[in-house]
């Protein structure tokens, strides 16, 4: 018996062990329900992913029209809102942490808001295009005979055990959590893909956390969270920030920023690949001139680099038992006569 699931639902339980052995065995499931009338019996089943349409028309399209775009009475009071004097923090807020999140304080960020507002305002009018994991059609046979009685309840259904081959790498946001983040980095190295899907994650034979795999074609990686590892002790720091004058004919004043982060591996036979993730400022004005001091980030072959969210990524391998500072430092240089503003941006 062939079953085509017009809707693919599948399940995953995900095993692997992080001390030793780099095999992420992935034991794939499929749901199967019936309501045809007949209870099916020691039945040889295939399963397959397609999509198949039966009946109905084609759809309708409605009419797509073009205008020229007038800005609302709220756009134009926001760009008059933008020539007002910017939001002035005090000195005392310069550090690291403290940072005026709340206040639409530097231009760059109040234009990036209207943008926002706008496109939110115009939703409704805008044509949407949903975003669905599309996989080349699969099918699979099931190893044993399996029984679903006509009751319309799930039946999990044993597909396929796969061994993947994997890595682990450890992520830690100092700034956020002082806890490192364990991930296992697998690559698909069988011929199926694998639809997207909920996984029971296990390690060490300790379930660890339900997780939603993404659709995975043949040959591609996907990563999988593993929680918290706690052999890896984290310290950030209390910062360190100064104000400097500089310049001859025209002032500018020089902030520093230096912020320390101490990393230990606690096991005893265990080498770990940590990455430090750390915000670095982004100049939006051509009179701010941002430096990172430390790390180098000019080497293409180095630890560190400057991701497209402009956040520094500092990988490092730890030998078991090892301790390392990792110095974090950048310069902010802007004229004597203006203030800073600093302001996250959404996400």
């Amino acid at each position: 018996m062939s079953l085509n699931c017009i809707s693919p639902i599948v399940d995953y339980m995900a095993r692997t062990s992080a001390d030793f052995f780099r095999i992420f065995q992935l034991c794939y499931y499929g749901l199967v329900e019936q309501n045809t009338g007949d209870d099916w019996s020691d039945t040889e089943m295939v399963l397959s992913t397609s999509s198949p349409s039966v009946g109905g028309c084609a759809p309708q399209l409605a009419t797509l029209s073009a205008s020229i775009y007038r800005p609302s009475k709220q756009s134009r009071h926001a760009s008059a809102a933008r020539r007002k004097p910017i939001y002035t923090p005090s000195e005392e807020d310069m550090g690291f942490g403290s940072f005026d999140c709340n206040e639409m304080a530097d231009a760059a960020a109040l234009h990036r808001y209207t943008t926002a507002q706008l496109s939110r305002s115009s939703e409704e009018n805008s044509i949407s295009t949903p975003s669905v994991e599309n996989l080349a059609s699969t099918c699979f046979s099931i190893p044993r005979t399996v029984s679903i009685p006509s009751n319309g309840v799930e039946h999990k259904v044993l597909v396929a055990v796969f061994d993947l081959t994997c890595s682990f790498m450890h992520d830690c946001v100092p700034s956020r959590c002082t806890s490192t983040f364990l991930s296992a980095v697998i690559t698909n190295t069988t011929p199926f893909p694998l639809p997207p899907g909920d996984a029971a994650v296990y390690l060490n034979n300790g379930f660890v956390t339900k997780a939603h795999l993404r659709a995975v074609a043949p040959g591609d990686e996907f990563r999988c969270s593993l929680g918290v590892d706690p052999s890896i002790k984290v310290e950030y720091k209390t910062p360190t920030v100064t104000h400097d004058q500089v310049g001859f004919m025209s002032k500018s004043t020089l902030l520093t920023h230096e912020q320390v982060v101490s990393l230990r591996n606690a096991k005893v036979m265990q080498s770990v690949q940590v990455t430090i993730r750390e915000q670095i400022p982004k100049s939006t004005d051509e009179k701010i001139k941002i430096a990172v001091v430390s790390p180098d980030i000019r080497s293409k072959t180095g630890e560190a680099r400057i991701n497209k969210d402009h956040n520094l990524e500092w990988t490092a391998v730890l030998a078991p038992g090892q301790h390392r500072d990792f110095l974090i430092k950048y310069t902010v240089e802007h004229p004597a006569s203006e203030s800073l503003s600093f302001k996250l941006a959404s996400q």
